[in-house]
């Protein structure tokens, strides 16, 4: 079956940037693009202004319609994307309830890591952070200036979870899909013996038994991965010898691509999405994939 990209743009350069990810993503997978834009009403920071009705919602309708078919237009022509491949819709309502509504029916959601509504400085946006949350689907998000989809290295971060091997059934699809190297990492460290708080690997003959356990469990996971899909080419195992995010944050720095599962076994019971999945999603540079546990094999 062909496969559906749902992202959401909101005139900012950064949804423009997100639409373009999302159309160069889906060319790989033969997949279709439906762009969609939520509008509404500013709060009113008036008494005055709400009572007497100074705002006419048509006028935000047609400025959001207007906008929302010059990106598509002009994103589209130059990624080069036939216009069958891409829809587009209006609708009225806040943009992550709207996007979560139709998450359900699409293969990935795409956003941008903040739009026009976010502070100055903001490096992950209400919308963006809410989506990676909630979405029950895998959530792209790209921030502006990320690598487009290529042959660099996809990196994804594993812990012998349920989530991690659902990141690790995706990110394996998408090397093949971009035919690039996947760099599959586990971080391990233990406490540091007499200490409580510093969080340091042993550099005893254990560090030895560490790595081989730790290669063990990447192995293991990449093969129930590829049990029905198509190993990559080109695989390397890293073991990390630090704290995960750190860890998966510098793997990704000279990275197209970074692929996390929403929460691993370290997260809170209940917890919607763990730390290290919202770290990477403030700080990676490259465009980073929330996989839900729901996705794993």
């Amino acid at each position: 079956m062909t496969q559906r990209y749902l992202v959401g743009v909101d005139g900012s350069d950064v949804g423009r940037h997100a639409l373009r990810w999302a159309i160069e993503e889906a060319a790989l997978r033969h997949a279709l693009v439906h762009a969609v834009h939520a509008w509404s009403i500013p709060p009113q920071v008036s008494s005055i202004a709400s009572s007497r009705a100074l705002v006419d919602p048509g006028d935000y309708e047609l400025w959001a319609k207007d906008t929302l078919e010059s990106d598509v237009a002009l994103i589209s022509q130059a990624a080069g994307a036939p216009e069958a491949l891409i829809t587009s819709e209006l609708v009225q309502g806040r943009p992550s309830e709207v996007l979560l509504s139709r998450a359900d029916y699409a293969d990935l959601l795409v956003v941008g890591n903040r739009g026009r509504g976010g502070f100055r400085g903001l490096l992950l946006g209400s919308v963006s952070q809410h989506c990676a949350a909630h979405a029950a689907t895998p959530v792209a998000v790209v921030r502006q200036g990320s690598p487009l989809p290529d042959r660099s290295d996809i990196v994804v971060g594993i812990d012998g979870s349920r989530g991690s091997q659902a990141a690790l059934d995706f990110a394996v699809r998408a090397a093949v899909a971009r035919n690039a190297r996947l760099v599959i990492a586990q971080a391990w460290w233990v406490a540091h013996p007499g200490s409580t708080t510093d969080m340091l690997p042993f550099v005893s003959v254990e560090r030895g038994a560490y790595i081989a356990e730790s290669r063990n469990l990447m192995r293991e996971m990449l093969d129930v991965a590829t049990r029905s899909e198509q190993r990559p080419d080109d695989v390397e195992l890293v073991p990390i010898e630090d704290a995960p995010a750190p860890g998966l944050l510098a793997l990704a720095e000279r990275a197209g691509l970074l692929v996390i599962g929403s929460r691993g076994r370290s997260g809170l019971s209940g917890m919607l999405l763990g730390s290290v999945s919202q770290q990477c999603l403030h700080h990676a540079r490259c465009a980073v994939i929330v996989v839900p546990p729901a996705h794993a094999r």
